[in-house]
């Protein structure tokens, strides 16, 4: 069982204990409605704990900046792909990702770069699959500047 499912079950079962004994003070047919009442407003519960959850997952993803314009200055955030699992990584670019340093993306001109979204940094990399400082972002802050 889910971190989910068992929210949904606990909520319920909640709701209708709730409803049975509010419901249960206007005899049998108002425990009847207060239990299925009760579960409904479980369910609801749930349902609206999910939505707030997904709101807070989706603001921060609009607070998070984008990928930065590339170095030839053509393409911005939606001229990216992602290659981190491609086939056409090289081993040094797979290197790269194993370690956790990042996962490569490559920009409409054809330059690679790799992004970090936990150390806030987008690396160029090199031919030879080195890894140069490129542009960084402050935690809170939603523009990337050159890095030092």
């Amino acid at each position: 069982m889910t971190l989910i499912e068992l929210a949904v079950v606990v909520c319920v079962v909640l709701g209708v204990a709730a409803g049975l004994v509010l419901g249960a003070q206007f005899g049998a047919l108002g425990a009847v409605g207060g239990a299925l009442g009760g579960g409904v407003a479980g369910l609801l519960v749930v349902v609206l704990l999910g939505a707030a959850f997904v709101i807070a997952i989706r603001s921060g993803e609009w607070w998070r900046p984008a990928y930065p314009t590339c170095k030839n200055g053509k393409c911005h955030s939606g001229d990216y792909e992602l290659l981190a699992f491609s086939k056409e990584l090289s081993e040094l670019e797979q290197q790269h990702q194993k370690r956790g340093q990042g996962i490569v993306v490559r920009c409409a001109c054809g330059n690679r770069y790799l992004y970090s979204s936990t150390h806030r940094r987008f690396m160029e990399l090199r031919p030879d699959a080195s890894a140069v400082p490129y542009m960084v972002h402050k935690p809170f802050a939603r523009r990337w500047i050159r890095a030092a």
